[in-house]
């Protein structure tokens, strides 16, 4: 199939079945049609019609099916033209499955680049969320040393992520920032924390900064992974995925909650104190002991 006939099947609308055969029929031939599908990515092309902005999502699809490193770049460029923000939506396909596509498309030592875009105050705040979500996506797949994450993060933390005022990514990176090196990161932690202020402290109270204190890596990972959809199918699957995008999971306050984290009703007992027993004995010496 030649570039022109290619670039003809893609912009096809109205035709979901006959695009999940050719995704797929592609797929099937990397060699033959990954520097084709490259060479597009690249191209200028006029996005104000339905068809051009269809040929993008379905180029990009393809290569993050192929998991093609190398169009890393042009895909970043793509995503930052400003003619693209115009002409696609902040909900749109291309931005909300961006974690999933770029993450999967990515290679270790690739980090930094995105924490640098996550900061760069030119770029739409919904992308740079964008690029935020993709760092977490990378962790919770463990694409990268810990160290090289903790590293970002830590970045991520101390400048307070460029600006970004955003309760739920604020948690999400708190959360995150815990689970990859809380130790080490719990000066950044807390400084962030009391940084984001009463918002903030209102939807992810200080009891629920110390309940993932206590849940561990692994265990947050865990819950992390119930309120994200990462996997990719088939491209059958993908193209559908494209059309009909699934409802948002799970937010960070519903997190929170899974983490069921004990909350004190009354005021905290101390070890010299009655106890509340009634034994008339020292809370230390009694159900305390």
């Amino acid at each position: 199939m030649e570039k022109a006939e290619l670039q003809a099947g893609l912009r096809r609308l109205n035709d979901e079945e006959g695009l999940k055969i050719l995704i797929r029929e592609l797929c099937a031939s990397p060699d033959q049609y990954l520097p084709i599908f490259r060479e597009m990515l690249q191209e200028d092309r006029d996005l104000s019609s339905a068809e051009s902005r269809q040929e993008l999502r379905l180029v990009v699809l393809y290569l993050a099916l192929q998991s093609d490193h190398a169009s890393v770049i042009a895909l970043l460029d793509q995503l930052k033209n400003t003619e693209v923000h115009q002409h696609f939506s902040a909900e749109d396909w291309l931005f909300n499955d961006l974690p999933r596509l770029l993450g999967r498309m990515m290679q270790s030592g690739d980090l930094s680049v995105l924490g640098d875009l996550v900061l760069d105050a030119h770029l739409p705040e919904f992308l740079r969320e964008q690029f935020l979500l993709t760092i977490m996506y990378r962790w919770m797949q463990k694409a990268d040393r810990n160290s090289d994450v903790a590293a970002v993060l830590k970045k991520l933390l101390v400048n307070k992520l460029g600006g970004l005022h955003n309760d739920q990514l604020s948690m999400a990176l708190i959360i995150n920032a815990i689970a990859v090196d809380g130790v080490v990161l719990k000066p950044q932690i807390l400084s962030f924390y009391h940084a984001c202020g009463k918002s903030l402290a209102t939807m992810f109270p200080d009891k629920a900064l110390q309940t993932f204190y206590g849940l561990g890596p692994e265990k947050i990972r865990a819950l992390l992974k119930q309120n994200y959809d990462a996997a990719f199918g088939e491209p059958e699957k993908e193209v559908d995925r494209l059309f009909h995008p699934p409802e948002e999971s799970g937010t960070p306050q519903e997190l929170t909650s899974a983490a069921k984290p004990i909350v004190r009703e009354g005021p905290k007992i101390s070890r010299n104190d009655p106890c509340p027993c009634g034994s008339g004995k020292k809370y230390k010496k009694c159900c305390g002991a």
